[in-house]
């Protein structure tokens, strides 16, 4: 299958992994995202099983390898290596399973990216509890950025719009299991939560994501700058002024929002079950 991308795609930061330029190496290299937990320096910071089975890690590695240099033929043939090589010692290759969805978005194939998010789905319902959790905020994650990334490419307003509730619908839920992993979201969590709320035009809950986390995580300030020319965020910021790292309405007479109450029909998986499958 020959790469449909990025090329095409809109960067916000300059590109280095193929797909999450603003968590990626270079993003970090300059204390921008450093605290993401799945991914450092394009490493899983979990260990699983198959890790020990050394043809498995390096078919993984070289998989990594290749996803860097945008040769998705090549990160496709590796994952798919170490998966099989796993397979055949009876185990599960988690992080090979999961990248893998991560190069189909790459190469905008959104059918073989959401397929492979569903095989992982039911690969990790197996997995033990610790795997779970992380895995769980992976695979939610990386649903949320298949289709927001869609969304993106959509000419059609109606398909557009669904797609990025699809996309506000699956953040959520990775925050909710990262506020339960960790008490708190990290960078990426909260980023994607306030930009999915800023591209469904709910300026009040992205006014209230930015109040809570703007303070004490102040490498959003860098996203939030970076992001600051592209898609709904000029509206956004056109509306509200930020005071004291609070968000406030610049002209409150002068607009109607419909996103002062978050919206808890977007998911059926609330912060307090987010234990429970979703």
């Amino acid at each position: 299958m020959s790469p449909k991308g990025p090329g095409s795609l809109p960067r916000l930061f300059a590109h280095d992994n193929a797909l999450q330029p603003v968590f990626g190496r270079a993003a970090r290299a300059g204390g921008v995202g450093n605290d993401v937990l799945d991914v450092k320096d394009n490493k899983s910071a979990v260990i699983t099983p198959a890790d020990s089975i050394p043809e498995a890690a390096d078919a993984h590695a070289r998989a990594w390898k290749a996803f860097n240099a945008q040769d998705f033929d090549g990160a496709v043939k590796w994952f798919k290596r170490a998966i099989a090589v796993a397979n055949a010692h009876d185990m599960v290759a988690y992080k090979s399973e999961n990248t893998l969805g991560l190069v189909f978005t790459a190469m905008a194939d959104w059918d073989a990216a959401l397929r492979q998010t569903s095989r992982m789905k039911r690969l990790i319902a197996g997995a033990e509890p610790a795997l779970q959790v992380r895995f769980r905020l992976a695979l939610h994650t990386n649903r949320g950025t298949i289709y927001s990334r869609r969304a993106s490419r959509e000419a059609d307003a109606t398909r557009r719009d669904r797609f990025l509730r699809f996309s506000y619908r699956e953040h959520r839920i990775a925050a909710a299991i990262c506020r339960i992993y960790t008490g708190d979201l990290d960078t990426e969590r909260a980023w994607n939560l306030a930009d999915s709320a800023c591209r469904l035009k709910r300026w009040d809950e992205t006014a209230r994501v930015l109040g809570t986390y703007l303070p004490r995580n102040p490498q959003l300030s860098g996203i939030l700058n970076t992001n600051s020319h592209h898609s709904e965020w000029p509206t956004f910021l056109s509306l509200y002024h930020e005071d004291a790292a609070q968000f406030i309405r610049s002209n409150p007479e002068a607009y109607r929002t419909g996103g002062n109450q978050i919206d808890r029909t977007a998911s059926p998986c609330r912060e307090r079950d987010a234990k429970t499958e979703c």
